[in-house]
């Protein structure tokens, strides 16, 4: 009918056209029917290259994040732009190669302490922000487009971290780092360990007291974990540990006073005092005037006064002790070492811990732990930075940065390398609940069967993509991409129609604290608004089932109860850590020192382990390539489900 009603129309203007076409030589301006109105041209695509220095592993390969992004510039720009990108391995390595002006980068991923470094040095360009940053856009600046992601997905927690470390620029005067970099990846340092690893055992430490013991950072230096445990070859993270192990006393009576709420005299003692006191003993070489103005609210008449030389002596010889206690370094290969039971300890980056973890326990079959010692530690940051350069690609640069900043995108990231996101949002919050929240599982179907090569790993999802419910139908077999999976769990109720605010069980509607306690499985719900507010519909709440409330002697033999917990711990600090945590600054004009004792102890400790070391890397190098692909096998296939179902929605936006 519609084709009927336009046929007039179609003669008509048909007729129209004919009827001008001798007037045309006459006529100065042409004229067209509305049928044939020319093909605009499209406008010349444009080729230009981003330059990216990042981290190495430091990015999803599947799917393929940089791929992603050039072919969206290429949808929404029409500009044909090739990311090169390289990696390096330690920030002192980034910092050379660019120092000497080798090569020069759009955009570098240094640690906090590094951005600070390269503040001073002149090497940053600040980013720019709203009406300028708009400015920039000159091929596309639609807000639907290229909308502000960091800013408004950045964790509020995290954004207010950015904004309270401050970088000194040449000039002498200071700014939040924040102007120069902008969040990517955060976490803690801690403790990975077994607590069933065998040397524990036979030195008759049970596993409960292991846990206990773990909440201590001077517990390396106890006889009983004697050859147990690697150190870090890494100066700042190894010497902040005996830098923590020497002050303890004091971290110790910080930690009461804050738990009391009241300082010694009596007076109130607040949160904000508290987690500024441990920033200064964690900064107290670069902080001496601070750090002995609280040694003298500590001890009064009977404080010492310190210097930065007695800092340092106090810190090489907790590092002394710690090399001759541990059996050696490791840069990279400590978090396979630990699951295959090399090692019962690792001091160790939390995204690390999470790998560690995810692997002892499908591969190995052995339950990691991860810990935070109570009297404080390090939370440390990595973000994106511009380098300083006439050449600077500062437009797609900065939408590189919001592209990974989007909770879709930083959601396929972290589910590939196993760190935290500085980007809080709904996708990332759905990717915690579905890794941790004991409501998923008790919800759904899970599948946790295999070895890496055809294991499957995730929820069981219907063809439209949704996570398929418990139907009480116990042990089922189900095939999944053509490989049978036996004995899979359909639980032992109907759980269809429940939802994160309550449970229905066979139809009858019951609050999840209820369907807990009746089926006796402990659970404790943990409240992440902190990270996630503002950037989320309704609650943050995780029901975390890795939570365990332990009571053990700790090494001083008293009797003590804490929190220790596995995944979860390890991406989330529970919200009453926040306060003990604390970033070490760039330490500035004594960066000579540190690196000074760190190599005497490194080279006085050397004969001691060296052959020994030689020997065993020699005899798993083979295990250590094969460990490496196993990890990138691993990511690959973990979750692949959720994964894939994850993109198949993004392309409809």
């Amino acid at each position: 009918m519609k084709l009927l009603f336009l046929l007039p129309l179609f003669i008509f203007s048909f007729a129209s056209f004919s009827t001008s076409i001798p007037q045309m030589e006459e006529k100065e301006e042409i004229t067209y029917s509305p049928l044939f109105v020319p093909k605009k041209k499209e406008a010349p695509r444009e080729y230009m290259t981003l330059r990216v220095y990042n981290s190495a592993d430091y990015i999803s390969e599947d799917p393929d994040i940089i791929q992603m992004f050039e072919d969206y510039v290429l949808e929404k720009d029409n500009v044909e732009l090739e990311v090169i990108y390289e990696t390096f391995d330690t920030n002192e390595t980034m910092l050379s190669r660019v120092e000497t002006g080798s090569a020069t980068y759009d955009l570098i991923c240094p640690s906090d302490y590094m951005i600070q470094r390269m503040m001073r040095n002149g090497m940053l360009h600040p980013f720019a922000f709203e009406e300028e940053k708009r400015n920039l856009y000159t091929h596309n600046d639609s807000l639907e487009d290229w909308p502000n992601s960091y800013e408004d997905y950045a964790s509020p927690y995290l954004d207010e971290w950015f904004s309270k470390i401050e970088g000194f620029l040449p000039d002498g005067t200071s700014s939040p780092i924040g102007n120069y970099a902008q969040g990517y990846m955060w976490g803690t340092l801690g403790f990975t360990y077994n607590p069933t690893f065998v040397d524990f055992e036979n030195r008759g430490l049970t596993s409960d007291e292991v846990k206990v013991q773990m909440s201590e950072w001077v517990t390396l230096l106890d006889d009983h974990y004697q050859g147990t445990y690697q150190i870090k070859d890494s100066m700042r993270d190894t010497y902040s540990v005996a830098l923590m192990q020497s002050y303890d006393a004091e971290l110790q009576t910080l930690k009461d006073c804050f738990e009391k709420e009241t300082w010694l005299d009596g007076t109130p003692y607040t949160e904000q005092e508290y987690a500024k006191d441990v920033n200064t003993i964690f900064n107290n070489v670069t902080r001496v005037d601070e750090f002995n103005a609280l040694l003298t609210r500590l001890y009064g008449e009977e404080a010492v006064e310190e210097t930065v030389d007695s800092i340092l002596e106090k810190a090489e010889s907790s590092l002394r002790i710690l090399f001759d206690h541990s059996y050696g370094l490791e840069v990279d290969s400590g978090k396979q070492d630990i699951t295959v039971g090399r090692s019962g300890i690792g001091i160790a980056w939390s995204g690390d811990a999470v790998y560690s973890i995810e692997l002892g326990e499908i591969e190995e079959g052995v339950e990691l732990y991860y810990s935070v010692p109570k009297t404080g530690g390090n939370i440390w940051f990595d973000g994106w930075v511009m380098q300083d350069y006439p050449g600077l690609n500062q437009e797609y640069a900065q939408k590189f940065v919001d592209f990974l900043s989007r909770p879709d995108i930083a959601s396929l990231n972290m589910d590939y390398i196993g760190y935290t996101p500085f980007i809080a949002g709904e996708e990332i919050l759905d990717l915690v609940r579905a890794w941790y929240d004991a409501r998923s599982y008790a919800m759904y179907v899970y599948i946790d069967e295999g070895d890496y090569d055809n294991g499957y790993h995730d929820f069981l999802y219907d063809e439209e993509g949704n996570p398929v419910f418990q139907n009480g139908g116990g042990l089922q077999d189900v095939e999944v991409d053509g490989i049978l999976y036996h004995d899979v769990d359909f639980g032992a109720d109907n759980m269809e129609g429940s939802t994160l605010d309550s449970a229905l069980v066979n139809g009858e509607e019951v609050s999840w604290d209820t369907y807990f306690a009746s089926n006796e499985w402990e659970v404790t719900p943990v409240d992440l608004s902190y990270f996630f507010e503002g950037t989320v519909e309704g609650d943050a709440i995780i029901y975390s089932d890795e939570l365990e409330e332990i009571t053990a002697p700790n090494i001083y033999g008293r009797e003590e109860t804490v929190i220790v917990g596995r995944g979860f711990y390890a991406q989330y600090p529970l919200p009453e850590m926040l306060s003990s945590l604390a970033v070490m600054e760039d330490y500035g004009d004594n960066n000579a020192s540190v690196l000074r004792i760190w190599e005497a102890v490194k080279s006085d400790s050397l004969e001691m382990w060296v052959i020994i070391m030689l020997v065993i890397e020699i005899a798993l190098i083979g295990g250590g390539i094969g460990a490496y692909f196993l990890k990138k096998h691993h990511s690959r296939s973990l979750r692949k489900t959720r994964k894939e179902e994850r993109l198949a929605q993004m392309k409809t936006k």
